[in-house]
């Protein structure tokens, strides 16, 4: 980490490079040049400094696979614990701290130091996924002031902004030109960013405005990938941070809570597609008369075209109130009338879904976005033995829905009625299983 004195310098330098419309756009207050900058950051880093901090996490030695459903576990995504370095920041005189989720992933012990070089225990008190936001609790020295974290809408416009990080030692601050970005592939649609590169370390550290106040909190990078057969290393091309009301919400609801309670539609959609495959039971779209099938066109009068589409409709409403969908029913369009809720899945079932098989999930997602399904093992006395399937076959589809929709139905209906064909992979082949078959039997065999 740099010296206050060097962050000083590299903000200097940072804000003459910049355009001159650029240096007039910070938050209200006239800029007078490079000496006006280095005046504020020595300010910011006096008066907030104190506020920022290290977070240092040593996850979980994983070495048993976790249960998720009866015959299906997740393998467990490794047997050595690591130390992950992040940010973070007071909100709270009571000790509260935000970082990112990420960095508290499979936590077994956090620990915080403070400017100071006090160090203390942190624990855990909630994790809000959509933006990635994990709060903490721990005791804060005197001198330690918290973070004005705003309650309402963050400026988007291009400004200048500090941004802090402490991984591992005394606070450091970058000069940042900060931007909202406009892309729509994302659930989280609000994001600032800049084009600088997000250190080892800094993510979870604040970004504040020249008066001080919280505008984020990094959470991320945009990288460009390697080009195929070229040697060269992903690009950043941003770093991507959180909005500071944004942050408020998580906070409030997690220290109240422990969660941020968001309002559901109680629907399960197919993959990539806005096709209704299963409601929850007794869920606010059921009790609105949607049904299985039907398509998903608007939200609110607004159209939607993905399940990110409609997760970001839905982000910041309360639960409670009445949202009108537009759907395609049968062919028609027509309006349902859905009251969102709070609710609960359903306990869960306790039959397995292949009765004398285990299913184990891949820890890590694929390049499809899926995890990997597969058999571990197989009574050999089973219907599915009988029918073909071996431990080690990858189950890629059941009855022509994807593994993971159908354990979602499973999840949801394990009532329903039991799966008639299955597609595995084995031997990077690709066969479709008739259960209670002998065809599929002996060609697999022969395989």
């Amino acid at each position: 980490m740099t010296s206050p004195l060097a962050a000083v310098a590299f903000a200097a330098m940072a804000a003459a490079a910049l355009p001159a419309r650029a240096q007039e756009s910070t938050d209200g207050a006239r800029n007078d040049g490079v000496e006006s900058v280095e005046r504020r950051t020595w300010k910011l880093l006096r008066e907030k400094g104190p506020s920022v901090l290290s977070v240092r996490v040593v996850t979980h030695a994983v070495t048993q696979p976790r249960l998720v459903l009866p015959g299906v576990t997740i393998a467990p995504p490794g047997g050595a614990t690591e130390r992950v370095d992040a940010s973070g920041f007071l909100v709270d005189a009571n000790g509260f701290v935000v970082t990112t989720a990420a960095a508290v992933r499979d936590a077994a012990l956090v620990e915080v130091r403070f400017s100071d070089g006090t160090v203390r225990d942190a624990d855990i008190v909630g994790v809000d996924a959509p933006f990635r936001i994990a709060v903490l609790r721990t005791r804060a020295p005197d001198g330690a002031t918290p973070l004005s974290v705003p309650d309402r809408g963050t400026h988007a416009d291009m400004c200048i902004a500090w941004f802090f990080q402490a991984a591992g030692g005394r606070p450091d601050v970058q000069l940042a030109r900060v931007r909202a970005a406009d892309s729509r592939d994302a659930a989280y649609d609000r994001y600032l960013y800049t084009t600088q590169p997000l250190l080892e370390g800094a993510a979870g550290g604040p970004l504040l405005r020249g008066d001080g106040r919280l505008m984020g909190m990094a959470v991320g990078e945009v990288r460009r990938p390697a080009t195929p057969g070229d040697d060269t290393s992903p690009v950043t091309l941003a770093t991507l941070f959180v909005r500071g009301d944004d942050i408020h919400r998580a906070v409030r609801d997690i220290v109240r809570t422990g969660r941020v309670n968001r309002p559901m539609l109680g629907i399960v959609l197919d993959r990539d597609t806005n096709r209704i495959d299963q409601l929850v039971p007794g869920g606010p779209a059921e009790r609105a008369g949607l049904i299985e099938g039907d398509h998903v066109l608007a939200i609110a009068g607004a159209r939607v075209d993905s399940l990110t589409d409609i997760t970001r409709a839905l982000l910041r409403r309360r639960i409670g109130e009445p949202v009108t969908l537009a759907v395609d029913h049968h062919g028609a369009k027509v309006q349902r009338l859905v009251h969102l809720s709070s609710m609960a899945l359903p306990p869960l079932p306790s039959v397995a879904p292949f009765p004398g098989a285990e299913l184990r999930l891949s820890a890590e997602v694929g390049p499809d976005g899926d995890r990997t399904v597969t058999f571990v093992s197989v009574r050999p006395n089973s219907t599915l033995y009988t029918a073909g399937v071996r431990a080690g076959d990858r189950l890629m589809t059941v009855d022509g829905r994807s593994a993971l929709r159908f354990l979602a139905r499973h999840r949801i209906h394990p009532a329903d009625a039991r799966p008639q064909t299955l597609t595995i992979e084995r031997s990077d082949e690709h066969h479709v299983i008739p259960l209670g078959g002998t065809a599929a039997t002996n060609t697999l065999e022969r395989n």
